[in-house]
């Protein structure tokens, strides 16, 4: 196997140089063979190593030793070492930096290896100019490699475990300080592969690519150079200037997705509904939220990878992708982790306990709310029952009379009425996570549409941080066919209605789209004719019933004055018994309004049939 590193103003060494030096070149096993580096004339003459000792080495191909897939063993022949020494490409031979060493294995011996080799400076300047810097190679490779996760693997999950520091970090070597130029011979310092362990975030590489923790340790400039080639992550000491070598490779690995997979398959691959979950998690704020001329969707600050792409992600981060409640297979991994099991075809509107009518029992409630107003009577028992901290809900922007839903925080009886009621455009309700967060909130309540009321369990499934724990407290879903662009205001409301924003005091959908004016009118306006300002997010989406809830709510059927209610989750089904035993709200059963449960299951099916056929295929299927 040869070795090729990169140092600057370092000479290549020649084919027949190579040829020569290894000469002295033989395989001795069950031991590794004993090598000398290759000489040269004009140069400082490094010392041989006395000796190799082979121990705990798991696989003589392990990716861990050096870089696979050149370990074998090497014949003794003239020829055979000739073929060495042209291991070395013409792009090599011109950048070479540190020595090229020949290491024989022997693939049958009983004993794993391990690796010592003992100071060998064996590079030297050439042309160092006003301000050189020694590079001195590693002095032993002192832990068992083991046949383990990947070194570059262990990077990325090292970076993504601890993305809120923003840094990849080596595990901290204890090292003395180097001896001097005056001190005699350099004392021999080790520095450590790391293998079958992550690394402690103990290093911190600053924006100029110094390693802070080296320095302070060392008390000289410590460097960081990228490994791309070999995914190591090791500090080197020697006398001059410490290397700290830190490596990942130059792409996460495949099981690794970030904002480039996530771009590409969701946010402009039309799977993208706009729920903003991705923009939450992200601990690098690179991600924001576009929600002006119907875009609704988030996209990638023009920094750190710009649109496409992501540096972070580049080092392991994959928080946005364990977020997206539409990336990849999220209906089996949601469903898995909140019911245990994956839905069956034939639970079109999803997984469920009990489907009732409920309806709240404070006629303040009754009047203020949709259908009944269990949603706002169920977040007021969960607020003043110590259930949940605050909940995240939509409010209109202003005093109400622009009907431009916003992101907005309740946490009190007064915030829930006066957030009561149904909105028909979108607003992004985790965009007011922080604004919760502020408020010292631990334990939040989500409301919204399926869409978004999946993201905490996609967060759950995939581990996504504390903002998983956070809004898995409480899921309460609003049943949705679809969203509009808030321009359906000003160019059909208006345009062909006369009816201006400012005019409307109450909206809901059944069968038509139903607004009651201000001054008292009812104005019917036919679905078919709103069709032209459905979001883009709405027309793949598969999920009518918000299937991932933990209580599912909807004002469908012949009572008007009653909220379909589906009980989907224990949690759901404790609250609801919770409320019903205290009076905050009655309950009847869902047979009872027959028609509201038929269509229930025909919108789910009609939801169902949306999702494309080039995504994965569980969202879209259907009994037979």
């Amino acid at each position: 196997m040869s070795l090729s590193h990169q140092v600057a103003g370092v000479r290549a060494t020649t084919d027949k140089e190579l040829v020569e030096g290894a000469a002295e070149l033989a395989v001795q096993p069950p031991e590794l063979a004993r090598a000398e580096a290759a000489r040269r004339p004009a140069r400082i003459e490094a010392g041989a190593p006395e000796h190799l000792v082979g121990k705990e080495v798991a696989d003589p191909g392990d990716l861990g030793l050096v870089q696979q897939p050149r370990l074998e063993r090497w014949p003794t022949a003239c020829a055979a070492r000739a073929e060495c020494g042209a291991q070395l490409s013409l792009a090599q031979r011109e950048r070479v930096g540190s020595e090229s060493v020949l290491i024989g294995i022997d693939e049958d011996a009983s004993k794993a290896s391990r690796v010592v080799q003992q100071d060998c400076p064996a590079v030297t300047e050439v042309d160092p100019g006003p301000d050189p810097a020694l590079f001195i190679g590693p002095r032993a490779v002192l832990e068992p490699l083991d046949a383990g996760e990947p070194i570059e693997q262990q990077a990325a999950s090292h970076a993504e475990a601890h993305a809120e520091d923003g840094s990849l970090c080596v595990e901290e070597e204890k090292l003395p300080a180097s001896s001097g130029p005056d001190e005699g011979e350099p004392r021999q310092h080790a520095g450590r592969i790391q293998a079958g362990h992550r690394a402690a975030p103990r290093h911190l590489i600053d924006a100029d690519g110094r390693d802070l923790a080296v320095e302070r340790r060392l008390g000289q400039t410590a460097v960081v150079l990228d490994l791309k080639d070999l995914g190591h992550g090791r500090t080197v000491q020697g006398s001059g200037r410490g290397v700290a070598l830190l490596g990942y490779g130059d792409r996460v690995p495949p099981e690794k997705p970030q904002w480039k997979e996530l771009y590409d398959e969701v946010v402009t691959g039309g799977l993208c509904t706009g729920c903003a979950a991705c923009v939450v998690v992200c601990p690098h704020d690179v991600l924001e939220y576009d929600d002006s001329a119907g875009a609704y969707k988030p996209f990638h600050l023009d920094i750190d990878g710009g649109p496409t792409d992501c540096t972070h992600g580049l080092k392991g981060c994959t928080l946005c992708t364990r977020a997206c409640p539409r990336f990849r297979d999220w209906e089996l991994e949601i469903d898995e982790k909140r019911f245990g099991r994956g839905r069956h075809d034939d639970e079109v509107a999803g997984q469920s306990l009990d489907i009732v009518l409920a309806r709240a029992t404070d006629p303040e409630l009754l009047a203020a709310g949709q259908d009944g107003g269990f949603v706002s009577a169920l977040l007021i028992f969960a607020l003043e029952n110590d259930i949940i901290d605050a909940a995240l809900v939509s409010a209109l922007e202003g005093d109400g009379s622009s009907w431009k839903a916003v992101p907005a925080v309740a946490k009190d009886r007064a915030d829930v009425l006066a957030t009561a009621g149904s909105r028909y455009t979108y607003s992004a309700n985790m965009l007011a996570y922080e604004d919760a967060l502020e408020l010292g909130a631990e334990r939040i309540a989500l409301v919204g549409m399926g869409c978004q009321v999946s993201a905490p369990g996609a967060m759950a499934a995939r581990k996504a941080g504390k903002a998983a724990r956070r809004l898995s407290t409480l899921t309460v879903g609003l049943l949705c066919s679809k969203t509009f662009d808030d321009a359906i205001f000003e160019e059909l409301f208006e345009a062909s209605y006369g009816i201006a924003r400012h005019e409307i005091a109450k909206m809901n959908i059944k069968g038509v789209f139903q607004l009651w004016l201000t001054d008292g009118r009812y104005v019917e306006i036919p679905l078919k004719e709103c069709h032209g300002w459905t979001r883009e997010g709405c027309t793949s989406c598969p999920d009518f019933a918000a299937e991932h809830a933990d209580i599912s709510t909807g004002g469908i059927g012949a009572f008007n004055d009653w909220t379909l209610t589906i009980v989907r989750s224990e949690a759901g089904a404790a609250l609801l018994d919770a409320m019903v035993a205290a009076g905050a709200v009655e309950i009847r059963p869902g047979d009872d309004d027959p028609d509201a449960l038929a269509l229930l299951r025909r919108l789910a099916r009609v939801s169902r049939k949306r999702w494309p056929a080039t995504a994965v295929p569980m969202p879209g299927r259907l009994p037979a």
